[in-house]
Protein backbone atom coordinates (compact mmCIF):
# COMPACT_ATOMS: atom_id res chain seq x y z
CA UNK A 1 0.00 0.00 0.00
CA UNK A 2 1.49 3.33 -1.06
CA UNK A 3 1.68 6.53 0.97
CA UNK A 4 -0.60 9.47 0.29
CA UNK A 5 0.73 12.30 -1.83
CA UNK A 6 0.78 14.55 1.25
CA UNK A 7 2.92 12.04 3.13
CA UNK A 8 5.29 11.65 0.18
CA UNK A 9 5.91 15.39 -0.12
CA UNK A 10 6.27 15.79 3.63
CA UNK A 11 8.82 12.99 3.68
CA UNK A 12 10.76 14.48 0.78
CA UNK A 13 10.88 17.85 2.51
CA UNK A 14 12.10 16.33 5.78
CA UNK A 15 14.94 14.56 3.95
CA UNK A 16 15.79 17.57 1.79
CA UNK A 17 15.97 19.82 4.83
CA UNK A 18 17.81 17.23 6.89
CA UNK A 19 15.21 17.23 9.67
CA UNK A 20 14.73 13.46 10.08
CA UNK A 21 17.21 10.66 9.54
CA UNK A 22 16.38 8.64 6.41
CA UNK A 23 16.28 5.28 8.20
CA UNK A 24 13.94 6.61 10.89
CA UNK A 25 11.72 8.19 8.24
CA UNK A 26 11.55 4.89 6.37
CA UNK A 27 10.53 3.10 9.58
CA UNK A 28 7.79 5.67 10.16
CA UNK A 29 6.53 5.22 6.59
CA UNK A 30 6.34 1.46 7.17
CA UNK A 31 4.26 2.10 10.29
CA UNK A 32 1.88 4.26 8.21
CA UNK A 33 1.45 1.43 5.70
CA UNK A 34 1.05 -1.20 8.43
CA UNK A 35 -1.59 0.86 10.27
CA UNK A 36 -3.55 1.38 7.06
CA UNK A 37 -3.51 -2.36 6.34
CA UNK A 38 -4.88 -2.99 9.85
CA UNK A 39 -7.75 -0.57 9.32
CA UNK A 40 -6.49 2.22 11.59
CA UNK A 41 -5.12 4.80 9.16
CA UNK A 42 -2.44 7.21 10.34
CA UNK A 43 -0.56 9.92 8.51
CA UNK A 44 3.19 10.33 8.41
CA UNK A 45 2.94 13.50 10.49
CA UNK A 46 1.07 11.69 13.27
CA UNK A 47 3.65 8.90 13.40
CA UNK A 48 6.55 11.37 13.48
CA UNK A 49 4.96 13.20 16.40
CA UNK A 50 4.17 9.94 18.24
CA UNK A 51 7.78 8.83 17.77
CA UNK A 52 8.95 12.22 19.15
CA UNK A 53 10.87 12.90 15.96
CA UNK A 54 8.83 16.08 15.57
CA UNK A 55 6.92 18.15 18.08
CA UNK A 56 3.46 19.45 17.07
CA UNK A 57 4.93 22.97 16.92
CA UNK A 58 7.78 21.84 14.69
CA UNK A 59 5.35 20.02 12.41
CA UNK A 60 3.25 23.18 12.15
CA UNK A 61 6.31 25.24 11.19
CA UNK A 62 7.23 22.74 8.46
CA UNK A 63 3.72 22.69 7.00
CA UNK A 64 3.58 26.50 7.10
CA UNK A 65 6.91 26.74 5.26
CA UNK A 66 5.82 24.24 2.61
CA UNK A 67 2.68 26.26 2.00
CA UNK A 68 4.72 29.42 1.80
CA UNK A 69 7.04 27.85 -0.76
CA UNK A 70 4.54 26.05 -2.94
CA UNK A 71 1.14 27.64 -2.38
CA UNK A 72 1.47 31.26 -1.26
CA UNK A 73 4.47 32.18 -3.41
CA UNK A 74 4.68 32.22 -7.17
CA UNK A 75 6.26 28.78 -7.16
CA UNK A 76 7.03 26.85 -10.32
CA UNK A 77 6.31 23.58 -8.51
CA UNK A 78 3.96 21.11 -10.23
CA UNK A 79 0.29 21.71 -9.55
CA UNK A 80 -0.05 18.32 -7.83
CA UNK A 81 2.60 19.35 -5.32
CA UNK A 82 0.82 22.64 -4.69
CA UNK A 83 -2.52 20.84 -4.14
CA UNK A 84 -0.98 18.22 -1.86
CA UNK A 85 0.78 20.88 0.18
CA UNK A 86 -2.39 22.93 0.50
CA UNK A 87 -4.25 19.86 1.80
CA UNK A 88 -1.73 18.97 4.50
CA UNK A 89 -3.58 18.83 7.83
CA UNK A 90 -2.78 20.94 10.89
CA UNK A 91 -1.94 19.69 14.37
CA UNK A 92 -3.16 21.23 17.59
CA UNK A 93 -1.12 21.25 20.80
CA UNK A 94 -2.42 17.81 21.81
CA UNK A 95 -1.13 16.30 18.59
CA UNK A 96 -4.59 15.81 17.05
CA UNK A 97 -5.39 16.95 13.55
CA UNK A 98 -7.65 19.94 12.94
CA UNK A 99 -8.88 21.69 9.81
CA UNK A 100 -7.45 25.05 10.82
CA UNK A 101 -4.01 26.14 12.01
CA UNK A 102 -3.48 26.34 15.74
CA UNK A 103 -3.91 29.86 17.15
CA UNK A 104 -0.77 31.81 17.86
CA UNK A 105 1.84 33.84 16.05
CA UNK A 106 2.49 33.03 12.42
CA UNK A 107 5.74 31.24 11.71
CA UNK A 108 8.56 33.49 10.55
CA UNK A 109 8.81 34.14 6.85
CA UNK A 110 11.94 34.04 4.78
CA UNK A 111 12.76 34.54 1.14
CA UNK A 112 12.21 31.02 -0.28
CA UNK A 113 14.53 29.30 -2.67
CA UNK A 114 12.89 28.62 -6.03
CA UNK A 115 14.24 25.08 -6.34
CA UNK A 116 11.66 22.40 -5.72
CA UNK A 117 11.80 19.77 -3.03
CA UNK A 118 12.54 17.12 -5.65
CA UNK A 119 15.65 18.97 -6.83
CA UNK A 120 16.79 19.39 -3.25
CA UNK A 121 16.25 15.72 -2.46
CA UNK A 122 18.16 14.67 -5.56
CA UNK A 123 21.21 16.68 -4.50
CA UNK A 124 21.12 15.64 -0.85
CA UNK A 125 20.66 11.98 -1.68
CA UNK A 126 24.06 11.97 -3.35
CA UNK A 127 25.76 12.71 -0.07
CA UNK A 128 26.02 10.19 2.77
CA UNK A 129 25.28 11.64 6.23
CA UNK A 130 28.34 11.73 8.47
CA UNK A 131 26.72 11.95 11.86
CA UNK A 132 23.32 12.09 13.55
CA UNK A 133 22.74 14.28 16.60
CA UNK A 134 19.96 13.40 19.03
CA UNK A 135 18.08 16.47 20.19
CA UNK A 136 15.38 16.88 22.81
CA UNK A 137 12.52 16.48 20.35
CA UNK A 138 13.94 15.81 16.95
CA UNK A 139 16.59 13.74 15.20
CA UNK A 140 18.70 15.84 12.86
CA UNK A 141 20.67 14.32 9.99
CA UNK A 142 23.86 16.23 9.27
CA UNK A 143 24.81 16.62 5.62
CA UNK A 144 28.16 18.36 5.70
CA UNK A 145 28.87 18.60 2.02
CA UNK A 146 28.71 22.31 1.06
CA UNK A 147 25.40 23.33 -0.44
CA UNK A 148 26.16 24.77 -3.88
CA UNK A 149 22.70 26.31 -4.02
CA UNK A 150 21.09 27.35 -0.69
CA UNK A 151 18.06 25.37 0.38
CA UNK A 152 15.04 27.09 1.84
CA UNK A 153 14.73 25.62 5.33
CA UNK A 154 11.72 25.59 7.66
CA UNK A 155 12.26 27.66 10.31
CA UNK A 156 22.25 26.80 23.71
CA UNK A 157 25.24 28.02 25.64
CA UNK A 158 27.24 31.08 24.82
CA UNK A 159 30.72 32.06 25.66
CA UNK A 160 31.40 35.21 27.57
CA UNK A 161 30.34 37.95 25.21
CA UNK A 162 29.75 41.68 25.02
CA UNK A 163 26.27 43.05 25.44
CA UNK A 164 23.95 41.63 22.72
CA UNK A 165 23.28 43.79 19.69
CA UNK A 166 20.63 43.37 16.97
CA UNK A 167 21.14 40.40 14.68
CA UNK A 168 21.86 42.76 11.82
CA UNK A 169 25.38 43.00 13.25
CA UNK A 170 27.35 45.52 15.23
CA UNK A 171 29.17 47.16 12.35
CA UNK A 172 28.05 50.07 10.18
CA UNK A 173 27.04 49.74 6.57
CA UNK A 174 29.90 50.37 4.17
CA UNK A 175 29.69 52.31 0.92
CA UNK A 176 27.19 50.73 -1.38
CA UNK A 177 25.06 49.59 1.56
CA UNK A 178 26.99 46.39 2.30
CA UNK A 179 26.72 45.48 5.96
CA UNK A 180 29.97 45.24 7.91
CA UNK A 181 30.65 43.31 11.09
CA UNK A 182 31.62 39.79 12.20
CA UNK A 183 28.43 38.20 10.86
CA UNK A 184 28.25 40.14 7.58
CA UNK A 185 29.51 37.21 5.50
CA UNK A 186 27.00 34.86 7.13
CA UNK A 187 24.10 37.22 6.41
CA UNK A 188 25.20 37.51 2.78
CA UNK A 189 25.51 33.73 2.49
CA UNK A 190 21.96 33.36 3.84
CA UNK A 191 20.75 36.13 1.50
CA UNK A 192 19.41 38.30 4.34
CA UNK A 193 18.39 41.75 3.05
CA UNK A 194 20.61 44.59 4.28
CA UNK A 195 17.73 46.37 6.01
CA UNK A 196 16.35 43.23 7.73
CA UNK A 197 17.22 42.91 11.43
CA UNK A 198 16.02 39.36 12.07
CA UNK A 199 16.22 36.31 9.84
CA UNK A 200 15.46 32.60 9.83
CA UNK A 201 17.79 29.61 10.12
CA UNK A 202 16.06 26.24 10.14
CA UNK A 203 13.05 26.46 12.46
CA UNK A 204 14.68 29.31 14.42
CA UNK A 205 14.34 33.08 14.27
CA UNK A 206 17.64 34.89 14.80
CA UNK A 207 16.99 37.88 17.04
CA UNK A 208 20.34 39.04 18.42
CA UNK A 209 24.01 38.79 17.61
CA UNK A 210 25.87 37.56 20.70
CA UNK A 211 29.50 36.71 20.03
CA UNK A 212 32.14 36.07 17.39
CA UNK A 213 34.72 33.36 17.90
CA UNK A 214 37.63 31.96 15.92
CA UNK A 215 35.43 29.47 14.04
CA UNK A 216 31.82 30.53 14.57
CA UNK A 217 29.29 33.23 15.28
CA UNK A 218 26.68 32.87 18.03
CA UNK A 219 23.17 34.36 17.95
CA UNK A 220 20.23 34.43 20.34
CA UNK A 221 17.25 32.71 18.70
CA UNK A 222 13.69 31.65 19.42
CA UNK A 223 11.31 29.24 17.71
CA UNK A 224 7.59 29.48 16.91
CA UNK A 225 5.37 28.93 19.93
CA UNK A 226 8.27 29.02 22.40
CA UNK A 227 9.38 32.26 24.03
CA UNK A 228 12.49 30.72 25.61
CA UNK A 229 15.77 31.99 24.17
CA UNK A 230 18.31 29.58 22.73
CA UNK A 231 21.77 30.08 21.24
CA UNK A 232 22.54 29.26 17.61
CA UNK A 233 26.15 28.71 16.57
CA UNK A 234 27.07 29.00 12.89
CA UNK A 235 30.38 27.77 11.51
CA UNK A 236 31.84 30.68 9.54
CA UNK A 237 33.54 28.80 6.74
CA UNK A 238 31.46 27.72 3.76
CA UNK A 239 33.96 25.02 2.86
CA UNK A 240 35.87 24.37 6.10
CA UNK A 241 38.90 22.13 6.40
CA UNK A 242 37.96 18.54 7.32
CA UNK A 243 39.35 18.87 10.85
CA UNK A 244 37.42 22.11 11.46
CA UNK A 245 34.21 20.59 10.15
CA UNK A 246 34.74 17.42 12.17
CA UNK A 247 35.35 19.36 15.37
CA UNK A 248 32.11 21.28 14.83
CA UNK A 249 30.28 18.02 14.15
CA UNK A 250 31.69 16.38 17.26
CA UNK A 251 30.85 19.36 19.44
CA UNK A 252 27.20 19.21 18.38
CA UNK A 253 27.02 15.42 18.47
CA UNK A 254 28.52 15.14 21.94
CA UNK A 255 26.46 17.89 23.58
CA UNK A 256 23.31 16.41 22.04
CA UNK A 257 24.20 13.03 23.53
CA UNK A 258 24.63 14.43 27.06
CA UNK A 259 21.66 15.64 29.10
CA UNK A 260 22.83 17.08 32.41
CA UNK A 261 22.16 20.45 34.10
CA UNK A 262 25.91 21.03 34.27
CA UNK A 263 26.49 20.46 30.53
CA UNK A 264 25.26 22.58 27.64
CA UNK A 265 22.72 20.63 25.58
CA UNK A 266 22.22 20.76 21.80
CA UNK A 267 18.60 20.73 20.62
CA UNK A 268 18.78 21.06 16.83
CA UNK A 269 21.25 21.20 13.96
CA UNK A 270 21.45 21.46 10.23
CA UNK A 271 22.82 23.22 7.16
CA UNK A 272 21.62 26.56 5.75
CA UNK A 273 23.11 28.17 2.68
CA UNK A 274 25.96 25.69 2.89
CA UNK A 275 26.76 26.81 6.47
CA UNK A 276 26.75 24.34 9.37
CA UNK A 277 24.81 25.32 12.48
CA UNK A 278 23.45 23.93 15.71
CA UNK A 279 21.18 25.25 18.47
CA UNK A 280 22.04 24.89 22.14
CA UNK A 281 20.98 26.19 25.54
CA UNK A 282 21.23 29.95 26.02
CA UNK A 283 23.08 30.65 29.26
CA UNK A 284 23.67 34.32 29.99
CA UNK A 285 26.63 34.83 32.27
CA UNK A 286 30.41 35.13 32.28
CA UNK A 287 32.85 32.27 31.90
CA UNK A 288 34.66 31.03 34.98
CA UNK A 289 37.80 32.54 33.47
CA UNK A 290 36.13 35.94 33.21
CA UNK A 291 34.90 35.69 36.79
CA UNK A 292 38.40 34.85 38.04
CA UNK A 293 39.90 37.73 36.05
CA UNK A 294 37.47 40.07 37.79
CA UNK A 295 37.60 38.59 41.33
CA UNK A 296 41.05 36.89 41.16
CA UNK A 297 39.76 33.95 43.21
CA UNK A 298 36.59 32.63 44.82
CA UNK A 299 35.92 32.25 48.55
CA UNK A 300 36.72 28.75 49.81
CA UNK A 301 33.09 27.53 50.23
CA UNK A 302 32.08 28.94 46.84
CA UNK A 303 35.15 27.52 45.10
CA UNK A 304 34.49 24.06 46.53
CA UNK A 305 30.84 24.24 45.49
CA UNK A 306 31.75 25.20 41.91
CA UNK A 307 34.31 22.40 41.58
CA UNK A 308 31.95 19.82 43.03
CA UNK A 309 29.33 20.81 40.45
CA UNK A 310 31.90 20.53 37.68
CA UNK A 311 32.99 17.12 38.95
CA UNK A 312 29.37 15.96 38.82
CA UNK A 313 29.07 17.07 35.19
CA UNK A 314 32.38 15.55 34.09
CA UNK A 315 31.63 12.29 35.93
CA UNK A 316 28.29 12.13 34.10
CA UNK A 317 30.07 12.61 30.75
CA UNK A 318 32.56 9.86 31.64
CA UNK A 319 29.66 7.60 32.48
CA UNK A 320 28.45 8.09 28.91
CA UNK A 321 31.82 7.37 27.38
CA UNK A 322 32.89 10.99 26.78
CA UNK A 323 36.22 12.54 27.75
CA UNK A 324 36.17 16.33 27.43
CA UNK A 325 39.96 16.73 26.90
CA UNK A 326 39.92 20.52 27.24
CA UNK A 327 38.78 21.23 30.79
CA UNK A 328 39.64 24.82 31.72
CA UNK A 329 37.89 27.93 33.12
CA UNK A 330 37.38 29.29 29.58
CA UNK A 331 35.01 26.38 28.86
CA UNK A 332 32.83 26.84 31.94
CA UNK A 333 29.91 29.25 31.78
CA UNK A 334 28.69 30.60 35.11
CA UNK A 335 24.96 30.67 34.37
CA UNK A 336 23.38 33.69 36.03
CA UNK A 337 26.81 34.30 37.53
CA UNK A 338 26.49 31.29 39.85
CA UNK A 339 26.00 27.82 38.38
CA UNK A 340 28.89 26.28 36.41
CA UNK A 341 27.93 24.70 33.08
CA UNK A 342 30.48 22.88 30.94
CA UNK A 343 30.65 23.71 27.24
CA UNK A 344 32.88 23.40 24.15
CA UNK A 345 33.16 19.66 23.48
CA UNK A 346 34.97 20.25 20.19
CA UNK A 347 37.99 18.25 21.37
CA UNK A 348 35.99 15.61 23.20
CA UNK A 349 36.74 11.94 22.67
CA UNK A 350 33.88 9.48 22.52
CA UNK A 351 35.27 6.19 23.80
CA UNK A 352 32.26 4.44 22.26
CA UNK A 353 33.13 5.76 18.78
CA UNK A 354 36.10 5.28 16.48
CA UNK A 355 36.06 8.89 15.29
CA UNK A 356 39.35 10.72 15.92
CA UNK A 357 39.33 14.49 15.76
CA UNK A 358 43.02 15.19 15.47
CA UNK A 359 45.78 14.62 13.03
CA UNK A 360 48.91 12.83 14.16
CA UNK A 361 51.12 15.12 16.22
CA UNK A 362 48.43 17.72 16.83
CA UNK A 363 48.26 18.99 20.43
CA UNK A 364 44.90 18.64 22.17
CA UNK A 365 43.89 20.85 25.06
CA UNK A 366 45.53 23.70 26.96
CA UNK A 367 48.99 22.99 28.47
CA UNK A 368 48.28 24.84 31.76
CA UNK A 369 45.61 22.24 32.59
CA UNK A 370 47.07 19.19 30.85
CA UNK A 371 48.36 16.23 32.80
CA UNK A 372 52.07 15.42 32.26
CA UNK A 373 51.31 12.29 30.26
CA UNK A 374 49.25 14.34 27.77
CA UNK A 375 52.13 16.67 26.99
CA UNK A 376 53.86 13.70 25.38
CA UNK A 377 50.83 12.04 23.81
CA UNK A 378 47.45 13.77 23.90
CA UNK A 379 45.71 10.63 22.63
CA UNK A 380 46.29 8.82 25.95
CA UNK A 381 43.61 10.93 27.67
CA UNK A 382 41.99 9.05 30.56
CA UNK A 383 39.68 9.84 33.48
CA UNK A 384 42.86 10.35 35.54
CA UNK A 385 44.04 13.09 33.17
CA UNK A 386 40.66 14.81 33.61
CA UNK A 387 41.10 14.51 37.39
CA UNK A 388 44.37 16.42 36.94
CA UNK A 389 42.69 19.19 34.91
CA UNK A 390 39.95 19.61 37.52
CA UNK A 391 42.56 19.77 40.29
CA UNK A 392 44.43 22.48 38.38
CA UNK A 393 41.15 24.41 38.10
CA UNK A 394 40.47 23.89 41.81
CA UNK A 395 43.90 25.29 42.66
CA UNK A 396 43.30 28.32 40.42
CA UNK A 397 39.79 28.96 41.74
CA UNK A 398 41.05 29.03 45.34
CA UNK A 399 44.38 30.83 44.81
CA UNK A 400 43.94 32.92 41.68
CA UNK A 401 46.94 31.20 40.04
CA UNK A 402 47.51 27.99 38.09
CA UNK A 403 49.77 25.45 39.85
CA UNK A 404 52.39 25.54 37.08
CA UNK A 405 53.19 28.53 34.90
CA UNK A 406 56.05 29.30 32.50
CA UNK A 407 56.76 31.44 29.46
CA UNK A 408 57.09 28.49 27.10
CA UNK A 409 55.61 25.02 26.74
CA UNK A 410 59.09 23.50 27.15
CA UNK A 411 59.69 25.32 30.45
CA UNK A 412 56.15 24.44 31.55
CA UNK A 413 56.76 20.76 30.79
CA UNK A 414 59.92 20.83 32.91
CA UNK A 415 58.04 22.33 35.85
CA UNK A 416 55.26 19.79 35.56
CA UNK A 417 57.76 16.95 35.28
CA UNK A 418 59.41 18.08 38.53
CA UNK A 419 55.95 18.21 40.08
CA UNK A 420 56.79 21.04 42.49
CA UNK A 421 54.35 23.89 43.00
CA UNK A 422 53.42 26.24 45.83
CA UNK A 423 51.38 24.27 48.41
CA UNK A 424 47.71 25.20 48.40
CA UNK A 425 47.59 26.54 51.93
CA UNK A 426 50.42 29.00 51.32
CA UNK A 427 48.27 30.74 48.72
CA UNK A 428 44.93 29.97 50.39
CA UNK A 429 45.50 29.95 54.19
CA UNK A 430 41.88 29.12 55.06
CA UNK A 431 42.02 25.83 53.14
CA UNK A 432 42.01 22.77 55.42
CA UNK A 433 45.01 20.46 55.45
CA UNK A 434 42.94 17.63 53.99
CA UNK A 435 42.12 19.75 50.94
CA UNK A 436 45.77 20.60 50.41
CA UNK A 437 46.67 16.90 50.47
CA UNK A 438 43.86 16.04 48.07
CA UNK A 439 44.86 18.78 45.63
CA UNK A 440 48.51 17.66 45.69
CA UNK A 441 47.52 14.03 45.11
CA UNK A 442 45.20 14.94 42.22
CA UNK A 443 48.05 16.93 40.62
CA UNK A 444 50.56 14.10 40.99
CA UNK A 445 52.59 13.47 37.84
CA UNK A 446 51.94 9.73 38.19
CA UNK A 447 48.33 8.99 37.10
CA UNK A 448 48.16 5.95 39.39
CA UNK A 449 48.70 8.18 42.45
CA UNK A 450 45.72 10.41 41.68
CA UNK A 451 42.04 9.70 42.50
CA UNK A 452 41.20 7.18 39.79
CA UNK A 453 37.85 8.66 38.79
CA UNK A 454 36.27 12.10 38.81
CA UNK A 455 33.50 10.71 40.99
CA UNK A 456 36.14 9.72 43.54
CA UNK A 457 37.54 13.26 43.43
CA UNK A 458 34.05 14.69 43.91
CA UNK A 459 33.37 12.43 46.88
CA UNK A 460 36.61 13.47 48.57
CA UNK A 461 35.85 17.14 47.96
CA UNK A 462 32.44 16.72 49.58
CA UNK A 463 34.10 15.18 52.65
CA UNK A 464 36.41 18.19 52.90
Amino acid sequence: MSLSRQDVFLGRALIAWGLVDRDRLTACAEEVRRSAAEGRPLTLGQVLVRQRLLSPEYYQAIVARLRQLYVESSSSAPSQMQRATEQMPHLNESGRYTQQPSPGPAPPRAAPDTRTVERAVERWQQVAPQVTASGSQIEIEFDFEPARVPLATPTTATTSAPAPVPAAGPGPAAKGGRRQGPDAAIRRRLKVPEDQATFVVGAWTVEQYLADGAQGVVYRVTRPGDARPFALKVLKQHEPKPEVRQRFVREAQTMAKLTHPGIVHVHDAGVAGGLLWFVMDFLPGPTLKGMLEEQERLPLPEGLRVLQRLCEAVAYAHGHGVLHRDLKPDNVIMAQGRDPVLTDFGLAKDTQSSMNLTAEGQRIGTPLYMAPELLLDAEVATPQSEVYALAAMLYQVLTGKVPFHAKSVIDLAELIEKGKFTPLREACPDAPKALEKLCARALHKDPSKRPQTVEELRAELSEV
